[in-house]
């Protein structure tokens, strides 16, 4: 019985090395103020950036409602894996915002829509569970 848990020790430690990208995929909790190259044209990416100077002036408070161009998209998203983020903003928006610090506006990221400020206001770091065998 000893040699058999041994064994099953030895291959759930070895999934659990291989599947180390499940405490890396930590979920977010972030908003984003969204501004259409389609509405605004070559004006998209100065417009991003004087927003993001006034956000970055008017600080932790700043009033985003009247901020950046009507979209679909949600402006608050709670508890979003990567793959739930890539669904909704693509997989370079997503890859980008995982690299953004906690509590400060990004630059402006692209999107397939547009470009977006964004401000991750928490980042949970995932745990794997391991079993007990």
């Amino acid at each position: 019985m000893h040699a058999f848990r041994n064994v099953v020790r030895s291959i759930v430690g070895q999934f659990y090395t291989e599947a180390s990208w499940l405490a890396t995929r930590s979920p977010l909790v972030f908003c984003q103020i969204y501004f259409s190259r389609e509405r605004r044209g070559a004006a998209a990416e100065p417009d991003a950036r004087g927003a993001l100077a006034r956000l970055e002036k008017a600080g932790a408070e700043a009033k985003i409602d009247n901020l950046g161009d009507p979209t679909m998209l949600p402006q608050e998203v709670e508890l979003a894996r990567r793959s739930d983020i890539a669904r909704t903003f693509g997989s370079g928006f997503a890859e980008r915002i995982e690299t953004i610090p906690p509590g400060a506006w990004s630059d402006p990221v692209a999107s397939g829509c547009g470009l977006h400020l964004v401000l991750v206001r928490e980042r949970i770091e995932a745990k794997v569970t391991f079993l007990c065998v």
